[in-house]
């Protein structure tokens, strides 16, 4: 429940997150365009809502850096297991290797929803 003038303020991992492993896992799971799901639920609760979506080049320096992530993260690829899965990672880690390390996109979006003052 909010006051009257009340926020809700959300940060959520949006639906283009990592992009760069889709060609590699094409089982890299979708849960849809929740950015438009939660907005469109905020509004229909008499809730003003203001949304905006942001992405940035990110870089781990490692290829077991960002294994970790996925194995911390098992939504992100169903049943990824990176022995089986070495070749793809490898794939994967060649077409992203810069100076920098493997450079992904990480997509994010905020919400905030305010409920009407009295």
């Amino acid at each position: 429940m909010l006051r009257p003038g009340g926020r809700v303020v959300t940060q959520q991992v949006d639906r283009d997150n990592w992009r760069e492993l889709r060609p590699f896992f094409p089982g890299k799971q979708d849960f849809g365009d929740h950015f438009v799901t939660y907005g469109d639920a905020f509004a229909a609760a008499g809730l003003h809502v203001v949304g905006e979506r942001h992405s940035r080049l990110v870089a781990y320096a490692t290829l077991g850096d960002f294994v970790l992530l996925l194995l911390v993260a098992p939504w992100e690829i169903p049943g990824f297991d990176p022995l089986r899965d070495i070749d793809a990672l490898l794939a994967f880690a060649d077409s992203c290797r810069s100076p920098e390390g493997i450079v992904v996109t990480e997509s994010r979006y905020l919400l905030v929803a305010q409920k009407p003052p009295r």
